[in-house]
């Protein structure tokens, strides 16, 4: 019978070190576990507005008993058309939400003449956790990015910008 030594010396130590190194190095650096995507739509409340003039084009986020309510203030349109329904795509990846306004205009002049408030109610949102957020008006080239914690808090006034 052949007898068969196996002798680890300083030089297969330091491989079996290297190796036991690099598989502790690929774990830490490997990107963790896919957010699934989420979309969810909202559609706004239209109400119109009280002031005598015509409100800064400004998004006002607050978050209140448990719900979440933004309001819209300012549709400066280039046309003077009135606005027939306002909405919103709400993209969240995990605490990255991407918000995209779409504007529907009437075909027809309306009586109402002066500015209207569109309010939405999201209901994604998880009560404490904070939120980075960016929301996009593409119909009027204006745009937003904040963050935000989901709890009762004094509101946010947020002017969007070109």
């Amino acid at each position: 019978m052949i007898l068969m030594w196996i002798s680890i010396g300083p030089v297969e130590t330091c491989v079996l070190l290297l190796i036991a190194a690099a598989a502790v190095v690929a774990l830490s650096v490997r990107p963790p576990a896919a957010v699934p995507v989420e979309e969810f739509y909202y559609a706004g409340a239209l109400s119109d507005h009280d002031g005598d003039e015509a409100p800064a084009p400004v998004l006002v986020v607050d978050a209140c008993g448990g719900t979440t309510v933004w309001t819209r203030y300012g549709f400066d349109l280039q046309t003077p058309v009135p606005i027939q329904a306002v909405s919103i795509a709400l993209t969240l990846r995990g605490t990255e939400v991407t918000v995209e306004e779409r504007i529907v205009a009437a075909r027809e002049p309306s009586p109402s003449t002066g500015e209207v408030i569109a309010r939405f109610s999201p209901d994604c949102f998880v009560a404490g956790r904070t939120y980075h957020v960016r929301y996009n008006s593409s119909a009027l080239s204006r745009s937003v990015t904040f963050t935000f914690v989901a709890v009762a808090g004094p509101a946010l006034r947020l002017p969007l910008r070109h």
